[in-house]
């Protein structure tokens, strides 16, 4: 069976929405947008441009990229039981995707490998190169208003990994221009990072990753968002159908009380397996601490005044501030 025919088959047979092959040569065209975004890209994509640009630097005799695309286009219940919760973006619900994703391209591989002797290297999120411009380059869908890919199948509430092999494999010439520019997903944006453009300082899924201490006006625009936010995505009138989260509440709307009590071995037993424990237990309280300010719950306060005291810098200050914040909102 021809290595795309054994590709097409898997993508069917698993939990693929969309997957394309393009070349691997170099994204040169792309050099300047990274090099004048690489400052707040610091500590969340490759530092060396060289190799975000140059597949071959990742793996010699680059020939061919794999790209797929993973729906996670979810649906949660609202909870309105008098707890003070935060929201965690549907994407980081449940476990690790980097994980799940990872094992989706390996399991590819692998079916390659009863047929075909090659070298490859497979990445999500985390890799050398820019996962939409893999994603865009081998036809998976474009760039919507929204700055995400979105796929002819999955929409834009998916994740995107791919393959990078020596493989020579056929690539066809496919321009999904899928987003319609409808303008929902910059209606369903709570802090106006989306219009023209995307302006990065002011997305929530930006903001609630920093690992330094926020500014009034960020913890501000944060809301109730523990980690991420996907509402532009969720929005998106092209997604996948929406599959209904079937565990815990507390997997998306955990009670801000029980993330500002763990200990750093208690805060690994819950999150150790999921998608936000890379950022630790002292980011996931600093927003926390910020999701009680703009809450203006009664018992807000209650919750805060303790890291006033706390030995930890980021904690202490981010409560100061969030004491300053409650009081200046009432």
């Amino acid at each position: 069976m021809k290595a795309e025919e054994i590709i097409s088959k898997f993508a069917e047979e698993n939990r693929i929405t969309d997957i394309g092959i393009c070349s691997a040569v170099s994204f040169e065209e792309l050099r300047e947008t990274f090099e004048s975004v690489s400052a707040s890209l610091k500590g969340f994509a490759e530092s060396d441009i060289e190799k975000r640009i140059n597949p071959e630097l990742s793996l010699e005799n680059a020939r061919s990229i794999i790209a797929v695309a993973v729906s996670y286009s979810r649906e949660f219940e609202n909870i309105d039981d008098g707890i003070l919760r935060g929201r965690i973006s549907a994407a980081a619900v449940g476990r690790d995707y980097h994980k799940e994703v990872m094992e989706i391209l390996e399991k590819l591989a692998g079916e390659l490998k009863k047929e075909y002797n090659f070298n490859y290297k497979a990445y999500t999120d985390t890799g050398p190169l820019s996962d939409r411009a893999v994603a865009m380059r081998s036809g998976l869908g474009n760039a919507g208003k929204n700055g995400c890919v979105v796929t002819k199948n999955g929409g834009s509430a998916v994740f995107i990994g791919y393959i990078i092999t020596d493989l020579e494999l056929e690539v066809k010439e496919t321009k999904n221009d899928v987003c319609t520019g409808c303008g929902v997903c910059v209606k369903a944006c709570p802090t106006g990072a989306l219009g023209d453009g995307y302006d990065m300082t002011k997305c929530i899924s930006y903001i609630s990753q920093l690992k330094r201490e926020l500014t009034g006006d960020e913890m501000r625009l944060m809301g109730n968002s523990i980690y991420g936010c996907d509402r532009c995505q969720m929005a998106c009138p092209l997604n996948a159908p929406t599959e209904r989260w079937t565990g815990s509440a507390e997997d998306y709307a955990p009670s801000l009380e029980k993330l500002l009590s763990y200990s750093n071995r208690e805060f690994k037993e819950v999150y150790g397996d999921t998608a936000i424990f890379w950022r630790g237990n002292a980011v996931i309280k600093r927003n926390a601490i910020v999701c009680a300010a703009n809450s203006r719950h009664k018992d807000a306060e209650k919750l805060v005044l303790p890291f006033v005291e706390s030995e930890n810098e980021l904690l202490k200050n981010t409560a100061v501030k969030a004491i300053e914040l409650m009081k200046t909102e009432k």
